[in-house]
């Protein structure tokens, strides 16, 4: 405000002294140079909209001058050939002929910083989500994980991780085609987001069909009703798997790795948790969820498989 208030003062300033100079002091050159001044000094200060203002202004001040300071004042003006209002609207019509150019040059190079942002951001995105599915990529995992095992650290909350692997992937691709496999993928994908949305927890792809879920719950009971709705939701979407050894469609192994707030786990060491929970799944016969928790370090499978049967919240 004080800036605007400035300019304007400097302004008006230059304006009265140019009045001087030309009707007082007759001095034509100096008009027409700080005529030209004022109306390009404006351009870069302010925007486009103030510059056009300003130079109307001036020129209805000059033409105002030239017509009345004569009656009014009784001051005599020269009036010639080599100054007039002509001039006066001239020397504003070129200075907003620049502003225009300069205006079009400022656009374009918002625009193009724009479309540089746009690709930016894009690079961005795809550098930290999984092209297939959609969902967070390894990469962007990584990234997050150190956010989580910190705040297990510094502010004593429990983090929970899921690790599932799609049950006889490979056994899938075999029968039904690579295409079909990642249809699977996406259709899992799909499932992962819906439960991200609703539940509020960060869901990556890390692997060909291995895939992660993470979130700070200090209740144990939440946690194991995320994975086993999660659970439920793969098994609803129905897909078919001819070759599965434990379900005519396709299913998942799960391991829920409970890192209790407080624990100096590394984010390595929670990964490697979860992972080692997962193989217990697949050991136990697959399409199951086991429950490893760090409060004592054992195993078990979580044996309800309907997410309603757990005690309420």
């Amino acid at each position: 405000m004080k800036q605007t208030i400035g300019e304007l003062f400097f302004y008006i300033n230059l304006t009265a002294f140019a009045i001087y100079a030309c009707f007082i002091d007759q001095s034509v050159y100096a008009i027409r140079f700080l005529l030209f001044f004022l109306s390009l000094e404006v351009i870069f200060i302010q925007g486009f909209i103030f510059n056009l203002c300003c130079n109307i202004a001036v020129i209805g001040i000059f033409a105002f001058s030239y017509l009345m300071m004569e009656p009014i004042f009784g001051i005599q003006v020269q009036r010639d050939q080599r100054f007039d209002i002509v001039n006066v609207t001239v020397a504003c019509i070129i200075a907003m002929t620049l502003n225009w150019y300069i205006c079009y040059v400022f656009i374009k190079g918002l625009v193009t910083s724009h479309s540089l942002e746009e690709e930016r951001n894009r690079y961005h995105k795809e550098s930290i989500h999984d092209q297939l599915t959609g969902l967070n990529n390894r990469r962007s995992f990584e990234q997050s994980v150190d956010f989580f095992t910190s705040v297990c650290r510094h502010v004593h909350q429990t983090v929970c991780i899921v690790m599932m692997d799609v049950d006889f992937f490979k056994k899938y691709n075999d029968c039904y085609g690579h295409q079909k496999g990642d249809e699977v993928l996406k259709a899992v994908g799909s499932v992962l987001k819906r439960l991200a949305e609703e539940n509020r927890v960060f869901a990556a792809r890390v692997g060909g069909e291995e895939f992660i879920v993470l979130w700070t719950e200090n209740r144990i009971v939440e946690a194991q009703r995320v994975a086993l709705k999660l659970r439920q939701m793969i098994i609803d979407l129905k897909i078919p798997h001819a070759d599965s050894s434990v379900a005519p469609y396709v299913t998942a192994s799960f391991g829920l790795y409970i890192m209790r707030g407080g624990s100096r786990d590394s984010s390595q060491e929670l990964y490697q948790a979860a992972d080692s929970a997962l193989y217990k799944a697949k050991e136990a016969g697959r399409n199951c969820i086991v429950l490893h928790d760090s409060a004592n370090g054992a195993y078990s499978i979580l044996d309800i498989s309907n997410p309603n049967d757990l005690p309420s919240r």
